[in-house]
């Protein structure tokens, strides 16, 4: 195992998709072709916790330290702030709700996002099974700057630090022989899927 290298490492032998991204990250990251396997693995775990993980950390406690400190309140969709964006328009909730003095906020959303087929199926069975108002939305502000405020779902304050945290982690799982294992399969169904779209 220790003279092993990253080129038998991910060798011709192995699966097309994980011998590209191997090869990727080599040539990205290693210099040399001859460095040992468990230098390269040390360098992609370092990359995954630094560039991922330590990042959507940091983010998640700027998220919960904020959540913390702030006020909650009922806020109605008034509008929606649209913008071009590379896959099509996206549009963000512009809120209105009222603080504990009589005095009304609005503000937009910061996260732009576009309808999925998923939202589409949200908002109905919302609507129509559990009888919700989709213009009324749990909000979270800053008792001293209502201005800075957030819709209060865990996909809108959540989900960049978990996506984050997922590439991480999987980049640390995919660098260790051990678990690379279980990886195969999932590229193999992904380079199926590639050739089918």
């Amino acid at each position: 195992m220790n003279s092993l290298t990253v080129n038998q490492w991910a060798g011709p032998g192995s699966n097309f998709k994980s011998h590209q991204i191997a090869n990727a990250i080599r040539g990205f990251l290693i210099p040399s072709n001859d460095l040992p396997v468990k230098e390269a693995i040390v360098i992609i775990i370092l990359l995954g916790l630094l560039c991922f993980i330590l990042p959507a950390v940091i983010w998640g406690i700027f998220i919960l330290a904020f959540r913390l400190r702030s006020s909650e309140a009922i806020g109605t969709i008034v509008d929606y702030h649209t913008s071009d964006g590379e896959y099509g328009q996206l549009s963000a909730p512009i809120v209105e709700f009222e603080l504990p003095d009589g005095r009304k906020i609005t503000f937009t959303e910061q996260t732009h996002s576009n309808e999925t087929v998923f939202d589409i199926v949200s908002d109905l069975f919302s609507k129509f099974v559990l009888k919700k108002d989709l213009n009324k939305v749990r909000v979270i502000y800053d008792p001293n700057d209502p201005q800075k405020a957030r819709v209060n779902t865990f996909g809108n304050l959540y989900f960049m630090p978990v996506i984050l945290f997922s590439i991480g982690l999987c980049l640390i799982l995919y660098a260790i022989p051990v678990t690379r294992e279980f990886f195969t399969p999932v590229l193999n169904f992904l380079e199926r899927l590639a050739n089918i779209l």
